[in-house]
């Protein structure tokens, strides 16, 4: 077994914290700080020696001291002493999501699928935000074939932040690429993950590198790596919002729209609307997708409320609303007395219209971020450029556009969607750029095609350049 890939990860231990006893010198401090030394020295099987030494000593109240030891034997190769230790920590803290996470991975690698998966499930049960979990349970379900399951699991993984697209090619002509639909979520069941800090601007810098691709848990591990007590992250649900402004504001939220900072006298938070994790109604999605919705409520679908989405004509559903910032948020559908459920056509119209704002916060985070691959992928290969030159000549100059800079920030306000038919639309907006050497804000047009079931963009024009 080529252990040298894991040996990388063995200087993590010296940064990961031990809850240490209250009392000033606990009796297994001493083998502990040797372990590290011997860590520092590249004597990494003498360290596994010290460590077990210091977990015998602490006994059953110190869990991460059996984490600590499972990373290192995973990092030796010795993946079923990995998994034992990884096991005491799990039972002794089942709390703990990045136990779970640890042991899940542990068992993936020993190729222990079933057990892996649970773990996983358990984790994300837990913790429905969490983006890595997601992220590896769509490897899994694609190593066992399982690809719609994969596919799920992948697009929570790229609604939550996470920007790999290698296992997107891979099930791209494998899965039949089912989708949750976000409108039917009750709102007493939305869930909020956030990040509280100590002032405005440290959330708006928080901010800015969640826009430049840090997840939610890049964060978190930067907290406990520093052992800073300045960030403090959890999940809220719709009932522990006190203040009714805010609950309402929140409570329109389209699930996974752009995090939104709230600020106040005790300092700030960034939260961000997320979806609870079901496993049982994502077997039923695979299984056997409803053919016909289930009826509209107050309870089932978000009231009306920003950016203005509109119909085809004819049978058109009217969604109005006024803007409000910074998530985009979608409407309900017009009714009659006679007509007391959305049609056929307009939750499937609902279902596109989501899906172009899910393609533009892509395109917008992919700019932001610098991603040259994923930002031109979010072009169609019939884009036609505003002013006449060649598409070639357009990729090179966005290319250096892109990689000039030192940083780039993006906002988008307001976007307006109409759906002119189920595979073209136009979405306008309020654009707000800003670099190192450059800003402006301009009005601007997206015309996107669905291309292989994706939204991408065919035109791309500027309206109005506005003053700042």
């Amino acid at each position: 077994m080529n252990i040298l890939p894991r040996l990388a990860l063995l200087s993590l231990l010296l940064a990961l914290p031990v809850s240490l006893a209250a009392e000033q010198s606990p009796a297994f401090k001493e083998p502990l700080d040797r372990a590290n030394e011997l860590i520092r020295s590249y004597r990494h099987f003498e360290a596994a020696d010290a460590l077990k030494e210091a977990t015998t000593m602490a006994g059953d109240k110190h869990p991460s001291l059996h984490m600590r030891l499972g990373i290192l034997y995973y990092g030796l190769g010795l993946i079923p002493e990995a998994i034992a230790e990884a096991q005491k920590a799990v039972a002794l803290a089942p709390t703990s999501k990045w136990y779970k996470y640890d042991l899940a991975k542990f068992y993936y690698v020993d190729k222990q699928y079933a057990r892996a998966e649970q773990q996983f499930l358990d984790l994300l049960a837990q913790d429905p935000g969490f983006t890595l979990g997601y992220s590896y349970l769509a490897e899994l379900y694609t190593r066992n074939k399982n690809y719609d399951m994969a596919w799920l699991s992948l697009q929570r993984a790229r609604l939550l932040g996470h920007q790999g697209r290698r296992l997107e090619e891979k099930l791209a002509t494998r899965s039949s690429k089912p989708t949750e639909n976000f409108l039917l979520l009750p709102p007493e069941r939305s869930l909020f993950r956030y990040i509280k800090l100590p002032s405005e601007q440290e959330a708006k810098n928080v901010l800015a590198e969640i826009a430049g691709g840090k997840l939610f848990e890049n964060l978190e591990l930067e907290l406990k790596k520093d052992k800073s007590g300045d960030m403090v992250f959890g999940l809220l649900g719709i009932a522990e919002i006190k203040d009714t402004a805010t609950a309402a504001s929140l409570r329109n939220q389209v699930p996974f729209a752009s995090p939104t900072l709230i600020a106040g006298e005790e300092g700030a938070l960034i939260v961000q609307k997320i979806a609870p994790f079901d496993i049982k109604a994502w077997r039923a999605l695979v299984a056997a997708p409803p053919q016909k919705p289930p009826p509209a409520s107050k309870e089932t679908i978000p009231q009306a409320s920003a950016p203005t989405v509109t119909e085809p004509a004819a049978k058109q559903a009217v969604l109005t609303a006024q803007a409000t910032e910074p998530a985009t948020q979608l409407a309900q559908p017009a009714t009659t007395s006679q007509d007391t459920e959305p049609s056929t056509k307009a939750l499937q119209h609902l279902s596109l219209q989501l899906e172009a704002f899910y393609a533009l916060e892509a395109w917008k985070n992919a700019w932001q971020a610098a991603d040259i691959a994923a930002y031109l992928d979010a072009y169609s290969e019939r884009f036609t450029p505003s002013t006449p030159i060649s598409l070639e000549t357009w990729k090179n100059q966005r290319i250096a556009s892109l990689t000039r800079p030192k940083f780039i920030h993006l906002k988008i306000d307001s976007p307006v969607v109409d759906l002119q038919t189920d595979d073209r639309l136009q979405i306008t907006f309020t654009q707000h750029f800003q670099s190192d050497s450059y800003r402006d804000s301009v009005y601007k047009a997206l015309v996107m095609v669905r291309e292989m079931e994706r939204w991408k963009i065919s035109e791309e024009r500027i309206l109005k350049v506005l003053e700042e």
